[in-house]
Parts: C-alpha cells; sequence; structure tokens
C-alpha cells in the first residue's frame, strides 16, 4: 500500500508540474496566459473529481457508516 502510494505521488507531481510548467511554452505568446488558466482549471477539476469519486467508493464500500454520517 505505501509503495503504491510513493509511486502515484511520485509520478503525479513529477508529471503534473513539468506539464504545467512545459505546456504554456508550447503555444503562442499571446496565448500563454490563457494556457495556464486553462491547464490551472483542469488541474484543480480533476483533483475535485477524484475526490468526489473517492468519497462515492468510500460509500459503496460502506454503505452503512456512510447513512450514519448523514445523520
Amino acid at each position: 500500500m505505501m509503495i503504491n502510494i510513493i509511486l502515484f505521488a511520485f509520478t503525479n507531481g513529477y508529471g503534473s508540474t513539468l506539464n504545467m510548467i512545459y505546456g504554456p511554452m508550447c503555444v503562442w505568446d499571446e496565448h500563454k496566459e490563457k494556457a495556464g488558466m486553462i491547464m490551472g482549471f483542469h488541474l484543480v477539476g480533476g483533483i475535485c473529481f477524484g475526490s468526489f469519486v473517492a468519497i462515492a467508493l468510500q460509500n459503496l464500500q460502506y454503505p452503512l457508516f456512510a447513512m450514519l454520517t448523514l445523520f
């Protein structure tokens, strides 16, 4: 379990950092600011989506606990 966490943290952190650094360099100068904003929006959206999926899967795994937390 810990190896998976370390592996995902390294690959996701390294990959997303490289994308955020080199992504705006691949567009024309007048589009760099917009490209950075779009990339940041999708990065935050992906983190939110992943969090919601994790919560949904946890509620599927432990349905009784999920129902108790609603009250």
